[in-house]
């Protein structure tokens, strides 16, 4: 192929079958253009090495580092109109000589200034970004582990306590230990399929990847479901630590509430993952203070110890199947796990993520939930820090657990607006103008409202936690990865090992029993509750005994 230059209607960009209104570009030295490629690209290859001996003949010119895009007609580039393109550079012929394969060789041709753009922005790991999606890739793995902690150590711990006590020793135990390798198995299932979809940044593009539209809206809708109501579990707990705080005053708790979503919103305006994952270190230490104390005040006190009015447990197939969803909540962390690895360094290094996290996860949970029962036996209450006596351990332990809870919620609340910016508003989603600041303000500020809606309208701390752990942490943990897993290994997209397609099936299985049974026994425990503590959106007081009077 010859340098001459050639008709510029010959080099009409693909998918321009009409010509643009406006001015005729400067002429330009061109390639000429066939309709098979083909030719293209192999004389491509085969001068660029040319180009690249001869540079070494001459004495190796350093040449000036210039992008295919920069070498096309800068008309094109002015204009927004289709132009000849420019014969590339001999930098870029040397570049397109290291090519290894057809997409990498298609990233060094130029074609419209559209695609030239959208090339431009391929990263590391194989994939096409979207930019109005993706975060920075930077996050380490010890890193992403912190962050996992923070989040997945969250207000399940606070309930595992009284669900030992409604399923008794045995069960109970058996729960703990499980449910974990089930956890750690689906999180590295989400990882593989990362790998096999690096531009899957969340279950819901995981869900568009592996089965079309109609399974992405699905998943739309539900995944953001679920941060609502995780979060609003969270905004319980840390409207409960205000309560506790200020213990010899009378706060409702709707009052609470409000005074953590002004808390809440400052931070809330943290616009990465990698922004608060500093504030992970500081989470994780609070949630182990906070938990220590408890367990230092059950050893304290012993078997003299007073229960005051708490409630005598109910073992009974309502309350063993509340507590079953409960601990199942407890590990869920999976709504986030595509997005961590979505902003770290390196994806394949997540699985060393989750080994770190275990052993605290593990560890942590069965020491809280034995040393809470083994003290308070049948009156183990719901909620740990209500294990604590009202003076300044019970004021030192809430602080700790609001710090805890805020980066928790801050964390989720993240994952929420960034998804709904980038759908309502992708070309401010990564800006940082004033434009950028009121979308995500005010897709931060909707979210936490209704974050205040859940925490008082479902006041009961163990009900809360059962019913996100029945109707939606069994999807988020099980069901979810294992049926995208049998999708993918459909499409050749995933290698399922031995008895692996079986253990899918069971997955879901599993999670249609917590969907159907959990849904109905968490109710009824609602119902319950409503009865004999309050209603929902009532005061729910528990300051200190003769502060709060008749609600």
């Amino acid at each position: 192929m010859d340098s001459d230059e050639t008709d510029t209607e010959a080099l009409m960009p693909r998918g321009n079958n009409a010509p643009r209104d406006g001015p005729e570009p400067a002429p330009a030295t061109v390639i000429a253009a066939t309709d098979d490629e083909e030719p293209f690209r192999e004389q491509l290859l085969e001068d660029s090495n040319t180009t690249s001996a001869s540079g070494d003949a001459s004495g190796g010119t350093k040449q000036e580092e210039r992008s295919p895009l920069r070498d096309s007609d800068p008309s094109a580039i002015d204009t927004g109109k289709p132009s000849a393109l420019a014969r590339p550079s001999s930098q870029t012929w040397a570049n397109a000589s290291v090519a290894e394969n057809a997409d990498e060789l298609d990233a060094l041709i130029p074609h419209t200034e559209t695609e030239l753009v959208h090339l431009k922005d391929r990263d590391g790991f194989g994939s096409t970004r979207d930019e109005a999606k993706f975060a920075e890739r930077k996050v380490l793995w010890w890193q992403t582990a912190f962050l996992m902690i923070a989040d997945i150590v969250g207000t399940g711990i606070l309930a595992l306590p009284g669900n030992l006590a409604k399923l008794d020793w045995a069960l109970g135990l058996s729960c703990l230990f499980v449910f974990y390798p089930l956890n750690f198995y689906t999180g590295d299932l989400l990882k593989r399929l990362h790998l096999a979809y690096p531009d899957a940044v969340s279950l819901i593009d995981l869900g568009k990847a592996v089965s079309g539209r109609l399974a992405e809206t699905y998943l739309f809708y539900f995944v953001h479901f679920y941060f609502i109501t995780v979060c609003g579990g969270y905004l319980l707990v840390i409207a409960k630590s205000v309560q506790a705080m200020l213990y010899s005053s009378r706060v409702c708790l709707p009052e609470a509430s409000l005074l953590a979503v002004a808390a809440l919103l400052p931070i809330n305006q943290l616009r990465s993952l990698d922004g608060l994952k500093y504030f992970c270190l500081v989470s994780g230490l609070t949630i182990v203070f906070a938990v220590l104390v408890c367990i230092v005040e059950l050893y304290r006190e012993g078997d003299d110890q007073s229960y005051g009015d708490e409630e005598k447990v109910d073992r009974n197939l309502f309350t063993g199947i509340s507590a079953l969803t409960g601990i199942v909540f407890a590990y869920s962390g999976q709504s986030i796990f595509m997005e961590l690895m979505s902003e770290m360094a390196e994806p394949k290094d997540f699985r060393k993520s989750m080994v770190a996290t275990g052993p605290f996860l593990v560890g942590t949970y069965t020491l809280v939930a034995c040393t809470g029962y083994a003290y308070r036996g049948d009156r183990t209450p719901a909620y740990l820090l209500d294990v604590l006596p009202y003076n300044g351990t019970r004021l030192a332990a809430n602080i700790f657990m609001f710090i805890h809870m805020i980066v928790s919620y801050s964390i989720t609340s993240q994952v929420f607006c960034r998804s709904v910016h980038t759908r309502l508003s992708p070309a401010t989603c990564n800006a940082g103008n004033m434009k950028a600041r009121i979308w995500w303000f005010g897709i931060s500020s909707i979210f936490v409202f209704s974050t205040f809606i859940i925490a008082t309208g479902i006041p009961f701390f163990d009900d809360l936690t059962g019913i996100t752990g029945a109707l939606q942490s069994g999807q988020i943990s099980f069901g979810i990865p294992a049926w995208a897993a049998l999708q993918a290994a459909r499409q050749g997209k995933l290698s399922l090992r031995g008895t692996e397609a079986s253990i899918q099936v069971g997955l879901i299985v599993f999670t249609l029993f917590l969907i159907i049974a959990g849904l109905i026994a968490n109710i009824h425990s609602i119902v319950e509750h409503s009865r004999t503590i309050g209603a929902p959106f009532s005061c729910h007081c528990s300051a200190k005994p003769g502060v709060c009077g008749d609600e």
